[in-house]
């Protein structure tokens, strides 16, 4: 019979930790999204450890908090609710939040901005510091968000509360390393900082290797190989382990993306103006996504694709500044009803400037590549879609569908509804 109800018990009890498990999940996302900081949440015994470690340990000696040991005994203590802010010499911190069989781990993260000189009175008290050890300590640094401990402390007292504990009887302890520092002898070689962490400081060198990759093959044009640059650099750079959710602010991170891919499409020497036209169109795109990653991606790899084609075109047909922004507009809004005189004055040319440009680099009038531009768009669309030729002349600024006819007849030297059908089987038309 005893063996029964210490059956039941632990059944209870973990029934009891399953339940807060679940209640405290979307809790601690969304401090996670508040605080920009890793929170890690799962049963005492099985919070995995080996995560926080990657991201919190510098320099194990000067850190002995951290150490597997260490958190292991902590969380296999037999105190029920406890808050232990972890404080080591190294500037970094962490609260590891107990209650009953449940642990909640914030951190680490720091509590101001990098500053080299206090940085370096840091690393200085246990190895020798070096230029190249104390930037893999920035690098180390500036990866952590920066919090205020009680704040985090608070958001632990919450979390109780939220789970249904009261939190005005839960000790708050601090785990300072004082005392531990004094057992750390200076060492006067470098310490041997663990592979992973070397591999961090090599992955900048990468990240910067492949962005150079990325701008140069913008800058010549070569559209697959800058997609494939685009994918290996987000690649590298994705958020690391330990992380809960997706941490990067999305917006900050698309416009930096694309001013990268303007100033490489720039170094090509193509046209400012055909650049912003391409960049504001897809800025508008990203500003209402959600977070949504591959449709950003994607959105990447189509802003890449159209300013490589422009760099293409220029390098091919070697045409002029005025010649190219004309050609974009022409392209853009060849379904409104655009004249040379409307075309000029938003080019801030002269009519006669533009034309003459025009004619030079093309050897066709205004009038001729607005025809020509809008017949490719509308054989497009006969071939990709199902719409009735009315709605396809109107899309492409033709509103009377006769003349609408009789416009792509002298282009392709067939009807639309001809052009269609031999699509549907395959054949390709060339432009007479």
């Amino acid at each position: 019979m005893a063996r029964s109800n210490d059956f039941d018990s632990a059944n209870a009890g973990e029934r009891r930790a399953d339940e807060r498990l679940q209640r405290l999940q979307e809790a601690v996302r969304l401090f996670s999204l508040y605080f920009r900081l890793p929170i890690l949440l799962s049963r005492r015994r099985e919070l995995p450890l080996a995560e926080f470690r990657q991201r919190a340990v510098f320099m194990e000696k000067a850190q002995p908090f951290y150490v597997t040991e260490y958190l292991t005994a902590l969380l296999a203590s037999e105190q029920q609710r406890v808050i232990q802010v972890l404080d080591d010499s190294l500037g970094t911190h962490a609260v590891i939040l107990l209650m009953e069989d449940v642990a909640v781990l914030f951190g680490p993260f720091v509590t101001a901005p990098y500053q080299e000189k206090t940085c370096r009175q840091l690393l200085s008290r246990f190895t020798r510091c070096d230029a190249s050890l104390l930037l893999q300590f920035k690098l180390f640094w500036c990866d952590l968000s920066i919090c205020e401990s009680d704040a985090v402390i608070r958001a632990a007292q919450t979390l109780l509360e939220y789970a249904g504990l009261s939190q005005e009887d839960t000790p708050i302890r601090h785990s300072q390393i004082t005392k531990h520092d004094r057992k750390i002898p200076p060492q006067t070689e470098a310490p041997e900082l663990p592979a992973w962490r070397l591999g961090a400081f090599q992955k900048v060198e990468e990240r910067y290797a492949i962005e150079t990759e990325l701008m140069v093959n913008i800058s010549d044009g070569r559209e697959e190989a800058a997609i494939a640059s685009l994918r290996k650099l987000l690649y590298t750079s994705r958020p690391q382990i330990g992380m809960t959710v997706d941490l990067w602010p999305q917006e900050s991170a698309s416009a930096i993306m694309r001013n990268m891919i303007r100033f490489a499409a720039k170094r090509s020497g193509l046209n400012a103006s055909v650049i912003d036209g391409i960049s504001l169109d897809y800025a508008q795109k990203m500003r209402r996504l959600t977070g949504d990653p591959r449709a950003t991606t994607h959105l990447y790899e189509k802003m890449i694709s159209d300013l490589c084609r422009e760099i293409r075109l220029m390098n091919e047909k070697g045409f002029s500044p005025t010649t190219q922004r004309a050609l974009h507009v022409i392209q853009k809004h060849c379904a409104e009803p655009i004249g040379i005189g409307d075309l000029a004055r938003s080019l801030q040319v002269s009519e006669s400037t533009l034309a003459r440009s025009l004619k030079a680099d093309t050897g066709h009038t205004f009038t001729q590549l607005l025809k020509t531009e809008r017949m490719n768009t509308a054989a497009r669309l006969l071939a990709s879609t199902s719409d009735p030729i009315q709605v396809i002349a109107a899309k492409v600024g033709i509103p009377d569908q006769n003349y609408f006819v009789k416009l792509f007849r002298s282009v392709y030297q067939v009807t639309p509804s001809e052009y269609r059908n031999l699509a549907l089987f395959g054949t390709s038309i060339e432009i007479k």
